[in-house]
């Protein structure tokens, strides 16, 4: 049955999704909430416990810092019994490593330790004396024990008036809580009501860096029980949860990795996690097999068969598809009938490149050929003149015309034909040059560093008649130098960067090697060609010479083809 593909597809998901969707959502939302109250309830009372030992403690420290301040009311007066007293306390208890009590003065005069110690300037002393209250703090070296203790104090008043402090100093490492959490799971820190830290359970690290980023510790200490998800100062994502140790006097903040409470809210948080994925499940599971049906394995037909087409365009066959929908009928339709036309078209581009490609190299081959008969008949004049300078003018032409025939051989024997390869040009041109230009038995040393470098024809002609040139000057001065053979380099420099060129061409001074005539020492025709075919390729040159060497060095950079019709052209004559 043939149809609608978006319709076939609306009706089976709008069938199977929109019920199980509904329901799913529904369900979700019901156990979501459920949860949410669930962890929130299982971190306080997690929390709650792990803190029960350290409450316990406190409390009992408070109480034995009351009973103190009764029994020195009753005797107010009494130092013998105060130090007693205060002794007996630690004596009797190893929760308590210290006790004292501190006169209205901040002088400790009375203490379990017999110990005088003025108090006077200290900050908590200063907060319980300007507000007497109870207070909790936490000391890493103790006054009076030199250890970390957390110290509870609790005013001592006589008749509405301030008389110093009862002081009960408790080991950190005692009161540090000892729950049945390991550390990785919980780190619970204690705070008294002014956000000064008491104690906590973290042994490796800063217990600050896990506070919440986003909270204050003073906003929530003040919080009877709370819970809630913030990401600590290093970004890393826990769940906290505040709870009251001795209720106005200590506060407990406990520190949870992030779903640390679903591992005790199990059976919640599987059934949160496994409704919606079944339903999920049994929704794709419908929904895959019928749009397989339906529409990918047709696609992955039609993928397929295009790929094969990209890969090898000769081998691409039309696409068909078994009992598609009509969408997909047509799109299988107009695929066959685009490869068709491609096919075609492809076929007579390939000929028509075929018969360019041939009509381009018979071209290059016969001017070549028409070059060399030319280079052939000015060779045949040369031997059959008897004027010397006549021969030396048509030896340079035959060069000139010998390094044209070199271009369009290089462009017909080339597979692109359309570029020139600088390098094995100027090989050539320099080997030819040194074998028709000097004795087979000279000494010469010959240095060629030729980068590879790819030229249109609109400056690999000209750069071929200028390194003909240039070379016939360095051969026709070249010399042998007193202390060893002549020397003739001819370099080509690219850097692919910024397509510069650089062209250097140098020849040793000394004893002259050739008896050639200079033809063109009179007339600087030489000189003015090569300064000619300078300008054809955009380049700039220059001429260096010293004691010992001639050289000529030309800059120019590498060109794209242009058609326009007012590009330069070589010319016999540089002056025309």
């Amino acid at each position: 049955m043939k149809g609608s593909l978006a319709l076939r597809l609306l009706i089976l998901l709008t069938a199977v999704l929109l019920p199980l969707g509904l329901i799913a959502v529904y369900q979700t939302g019901q156990i979501v909430g459920e949860a949410r109250l669930l962890s929130e309830r299982v971190l306080l009372s997690m929390t709650e416990r792990a803190v029960a030992n350290e409450r316990r403690m406190l409390s009992r420290a408070m109480g034995t810092t009351r009973g103190l301040v009764s029994a020195l009311v009753a005797r107010p007066n009494d130092p013998d019994y105060c130090n007693e007293l205060m002794q007996q306390v630690v004596r009797n208890d190893d929760l308590y490593v210290f006790a004292g009590h501190i006169a209205a003065d901040g002088i400790m005069r009375c203490s379990s330790r017999d110990a005088i110690v003025d108090f006077s300037d200290f900050d908590d002393f200063k907060r319980i004396a300007a507000a007497p209250e109870p207070m909790i703090t936490f000391n890493p070296n103790g006054a009076v024990t030199g250890q970390s203790v957390i110290i509870v104090n609790s005013p001592l008043m006589v008749d509405g008036q301030f008389e110093g402090i009862v002081s009960i100093s408790m080991p950190h490492e005692i009161v540090r809580n000892e729950t049945d959490f390991p550390e990785d799971d919980l780190r619970l820190a204690t705070f008294s009501p002014t956000g000064i830290l008491l104690s906590f359970n973290s042994s490796n690290g800063s217990i600050e860096d896990l506070f919440p980023q986003d909270v204050s510790v003073l906003d929530i200490i003040g919080q009877e029980r709370a819970s809630f998800t913030d990401t600590d100062v290093n970004g890393q994502r826990r769940q906290y949860a505040v709870v009251p140790v001795v209720p106005g006097e200590a506060y407990a903040i406990g520190i949870w990795q992030d779903g640390a409470a679903a591992a005790f809210a199990r059976p919640s948080y599987i059934m949160l996690a496994l409704f919606p994925v079944v339903m999920l499940f049994a929704s794709l599971t419908v929904a895959y097999f019928g749009i397989h049906r339906l529409v990918l394995r047709h696609v992955d037909r039609l993928y397929r068969t295009m790929r094969s087409y990209t890969i090898d365009p000769d081998v691409a066959v039309p696409v068909t598809l078994d009992r598609a929908a009509a969408e997909l009928e047509q799109v299988g339709l107009a695929y066959n009938r685009m490869l068709q036309t491609l096919q075609a078209k492809q076929a007579e581009q390939e000929e028509d490149l075929k018969q360019k490609t041939i009509l381009l190299r018979e071209v290059h081959h016969r001017v070549k050929n028409n070059l060399q008969m030319i280079a052939s008949i000015m060779n045949m004049q040369m031997r059959a003149t008897k004027s010397d300078e006549v021969r030396q003018v048509l030896k340079r032409l035959h060069e000139r015309v010998l390094g044209l025939s070199t271009i369009h051989r290089n462009l017909y024997t080339t597979a692109e034909m359309s570029t020139v390869a600088a390098d094995h040009l100027i090989s050539e041109i320099v080997d030819h040059v040194m074998t028709v230009g000097v004795d087979t038995n000279a000494d010469i040393a010959i240095e060629k560093r030729l980068d590879a470098v790819l030229l249109y024809p609109d400056q690999a002609v000209p750069l071929s008649l200028l390194v003909s040139e240039a070379l016939a000057n360095a051969v026709k001065y070249l010399g042998k130098p007193s202390d060893g053979s002549a020397r003739l380099s001819v370099s080509l420099a690219h850097d692919p960067s910024d397509q510069s060129v650089r062209l250097m061409i140098e020849n040793s001074k000394g004893d002259q090697m050739t008896d050639e005539v200079a033809t063109d020492a009179s007339d600087g025709l030489g000189t003015r060609l090569i300064s000619a075919f300078v300008d054809q390729i955009d380049g700039t040159s220059q001429v260096v010479q010293d004691e010992k060497a001639y050289r000529i060095v030309v800059d120019f950079h590498v060109q794209e083809f242009t058609a326009e019709e007012n590009e330069k052209e070589t010319r016999a004559d540089p002056d025309a």
